[in-house]
């Protein structure tokens, strides 16, 4: 069993939570819908890059 931790690799990448859980919960910010966040690769793509390096020998 190998477990992947993208932890790290997340909190790197200001889109990995572009809602409102990307931000401190007393921080005030303006929320907006971004398709540029959804739309594009981004973090889940980056998961399945590491993935593809952890399974590739």
């Amino acid at each position: 069993l190998v477990l992947m931790d993208t932890t790290a690799a997340m909190l790197l990448r200001p889109d990995g939570h572009p809602s409102r859980y990307g931000h401190w919960a007393h921080e005030n910010v303006t929320l907006y819908k971004d398709c540029v966040h959804w739309c594009l690769p981004g973090p889940i793509d980056a998961w399945n890059e590491m993935l593809l390096q952890m399974v590739l020998p």
